[in-house]
C-alpha cells in the first residue's frame, strides 16, 4: 500500500472517530452525552444528558438545546416537561448563544430548557420529548425574487433515554443518609467564650451530588445536655455535568450542670457513584469540660466532696435507710391516710397520676416511634404513617389533658397552647407531611421511613423543650 494512501486512510478514520465521539458521547464518564439527531434540517432540538447511565438517587442534568442555521425569532418554549418516577427541578435556561459546526455546517446553539433529574426507579428512564413552535425566516421556492418570509414551524426533540441502575446492597450499622455523590464532610464543636455552658455544633457536607434526602437531628446527647436553635441551610448550584451542593446544619448545645461531657461521634454513610461504593463518615469523640452551673443531682455524694485530711468532710458517709427509718415512714403514711378523707385521697392519686403521665410522655412517645420503626416491614404505607401521626397526637394529649387531636382538628387544638411560631410551624409541617405521604404522590425521600421517624422525634423534642403559655 502506498504511503500516501495509508496516511489518507488514517486521517479519514481519525476524523470519523472524532465525529462519532462528538455526536454519540463517551458513556458514563463523558462530561455531556449528546444523543444523535437528524442534523440535515436547518433547525432541530437535541437532548443533552450529563450521563448515559446513572444510579438511583444520582443527579442527572438534562438540557434541551436548539440548533439553527437560519434566523430564528425569539426561540423559547413554555412547555413544562414531566419526568416519570423522578424528582425534577427546572433551572433557568442559558441565554447566551454560541456556534458549533456539524458536518461542515455552522449552527447557532442556545439552551431552551435544563433540568435537574433524580430517578428513583431502576430501568430505562425515557426522557420526554420537547415540542415547540418557532418562527424563522425562510425563502419560498416559488418566490422569484428570493425574499425571506417569517414562517412558523413545529419541531420536536429527538428520542433519548438514560439507564438507571440500582445501588448495591448496604450492609452496615452506620445509618445511610440517602445522599449520592462525592462529598467532603466536616464536624465542628466550638465552646462559647462568653458562656462556658454553651457549645456551638456545626456539620458541613459539601461536594457534587444529591443531598436532598439527608435529614439532620441533634447529635446524641447525654443526660444534662439539651439542643436548641437548630438550623439547616442548603445551597445548590447547577454545573455543566453535575449539581454543586453545600449543606450546613447548626445547633446550640446547653449544659445544665457542671462536669465533663462526652459527645458520641457523628456517623453516617453516603453512596459514591464514581466508585460504586458506600463511604462512611465518623467524626471524633468530643469531650467538653463545663466548670459553671449546679452539680448534677444524681452524682454520688463522695464525688461532690473535697478530700482533705484535716477536714471533717472525710467522715461523711452516704445516707442509708435503717429499720428505725422504715418504721417512722410507715407510721407517718398510716397517720396520713387516717387523716385524709377517702375522696380527697382518691383525688390526690388522680392528680399525681396525671403529673407522672405528663412528665414521662416524651420518653414513652419516643419509645413508641422506635418500636414502630422496628416493625416497619409488617406495616403498609398507610398504616405506618397513620401510626406515626397517632403517636404524636397521644403524646400531646398526655402532656395536656383535655386536648383532642386527630387528622382534621390538630391545627385548631395546637393553637390553644399558644406555642412559639417556629415550633408551631415545625409541628404543622411534620404532620402535614405525614398526611401528604399517605394520600399524595410519594417521592424517594418520603418513602424512606427512617427519615420520617427521625423527623418526628425531632419534633417531639422541640415541643418538649419549648416554652409556651
Amino acid at each position: 500500500m502506498q504511503p500516501n494512501l495509508r496516511h489518507f486512510i488514517f486521517i479519514t478514520g481519525l476524523i470519523a472517530w472524532s465525529t462519532m465521539n462528538q455526536v454519540y458521547g463517551l458513556g458514563r464518564n463523558s462530561a455531556v452525552s449528546i444523543f444523535p439527531v437528524d442534523s440535515v434540517s436547518n433547525v432541530f432540538i437535541r437532548i443533552q444528558s450529563s450521563k448515559l447511565a446513572a444510579y438511583t438517587g444520582e443527579p442527572i442534568i438534562v438540557k434541551y438545546v436548539l440548533y439553527n442555521s437560519v434566523t430564528v425569532t425569539d426561540p423559547q418554549s413554555d412547555t413544562d416537561l414531566k419526568f416519570r418516577n423522578c424528582y425534577q427541578e427546572q433551572y433557568p435556561a442559558e441565554q447566551q448563544q454560541h456556534q458549533e459546526k456539524i458536518n461542515g455546517k455552522t449552527y447557532n446553539v442556545v439552551v431552551l430548557k435544563q433540568y435537574l433529574v433524580i430517578a428513583s426507579n431502576v430501568g430505562k428512564l425515557i426522557l420526554p420529548q420537547l415540542k415547540t413552535n418557532i418562527k424563522l425566516n425562510s425563502v419560498s421556492d416559488n418566490d422569484f425574487f428570493g425574499q425571506e418570509k417569517l414562517v412558523t414551524k413545529q419541531i420536536y426533540s429527538n428520542a433519548a433515554s438514560v439507564t438507571i441502575n440500582d445501588k448495591p446492597t448496604f450492609n452496615s450499622n452506620v445509618p445511610f443518609t440517602g445522599a449520592v455523590g462525592d462529598f467532603k464532610v466536616s464536624c465542628l464543636y466550638r465552646p462559647s467564650k462568653q458562656n462556658t455552658n454553651l457549645l456551638f455544633f456545626q456539620l458541613t457536607i459539601e461536594g457534587s451530588g444529591n443531598t436532598k434526602a439527608i435529614n439532620f437531628a441533634p447529635p446524641l446527647l447525654s443526660k444534662g445536655l439539651d439542643a436548641y436553635n437548630t438550623n439547616i441551610s442548603r445551597a445548590d448550584i447547577l454545573a455543566v455535568d453535575d449539581i454543586k451542593t453545600k449543606v450546613v446544619y447548626t445547633c446550640q448545645i446547653v449544659a445544665n450542670y457542671r462536669g465533663t461531657y462526652t459527645l458520641s461521634p457523628v456517623n453516617f454513610a453516603y453512596f459514591d457513584p464514581g466508585t460504586g461504593q458506600y463511604k462512611k463518615y465518623i467524626s471524633d469523640t468530643y469531650h467538653w469540660q463545663v466548670n459553671t452551673g449546679p452539680v448534677l443531682f444524681n452524682k454520688p455524694v463522695q464525688n461532690m466532696l473535697v478530700k482533705n485530711s484535716t477536714s471533717d468532710e472525710n467522715n461523711l458517709v452516704p445516707f442509708s435507710y435503717s429499720g428505725a427509718h422504715l418504721f417512722f415512714i410507715i407510721t407517718g403514711f398510716i397517720l396520713l391516710m387516717y387523716c385524709l378523707k377517702p375522696q380527697r385521697y382518691n383525688n390526690f392519686l388522680i392528680r399525681y397520676a396525671d403529673v407522672l403521665m405528663a412528665r414521662n410522655a416524651k420518653r414513652r412517645a419516643i419509645a413508641r416511634v422506635k418500636k414502630t420503626a422496628q416493625r416497619s416491614s409488617a406495616l403498609n404505607d398507610d398504616l405506618f404513617y397513620r401510626e406515626l401521626s397517632a403517636i404524636f397526637y397521644k403524646y400531646v394529649q398526655e402532656k395536656h389533658k383535655g386536648l383532642v387531636l386527630d387528622d382534621i382538628f390538630f391545627e385548631t387544638e395546637l393553637r390553644k397552647l399558644r406555642l412559639p411560631a417556629t415550633i408551631y410551624n415545625q409541628i404543622i409541617t411534620c404532620l402535614n407531611n405525614l398526611q401528604s405521604i399517605r394520600f399524595g404522590v410519594k417521592d424517594e425521600r418520603s418513602l424512606n421511613r427512617s427519615i420520617q421517624c427521625d423527623e418526628l422525634i425531632v419534633v417531639i423534642n422541640a415541643f418538649s423543650n419549648s416554652r409556651y403559655e
